[in-house]
């Protein structure tokens, strides 16, 4: 999952909670997190268009948020689960170029 994202994402906006982003070796300005406050709280009620990519575990603050919408509207590119977490999402916004 890491390296097929990081690819396609580089020139992309990426919503997902922080921790994600240190594991992925994607430049941060590509994420919307926690830690640019104005622009993920927005994001909550509606994802804005811009957004290419989510990355979101089930059972956290965007998955309860969205998960039932990104599962009807967005493409699931991969699903992946550790020991220590439950399933995370990767999805691609299918009205953003490819």
């Amino acid at each position: 999952m890491r390296h097929h994202a990081s690819i396609a994402a580089i020139s992309s906006v990426i919503i997902v909670n922080a921790f994600l982003v240190w594991t992925t070796g994607i430049p941060i300005r590509c994420f919307v997190t926690e830690m640019n406050k104005d622009r993920w709280e927005s994001n909550l009620p509606k994802i804005t268009p811009d957004i290419r990519w989510v990355i979101t575990e089930e059972g956290d603050q965007l998955w309860n948020a969205h998960g039932k919408f990104l599962a009807e509207h967005f493409v699931e590119i991969a699903t992946a689960k550790t020991d220590a977490t439950r399933p995370v999402h990767l999805y691609r916004n299918p009205t953003t170029e490819k």
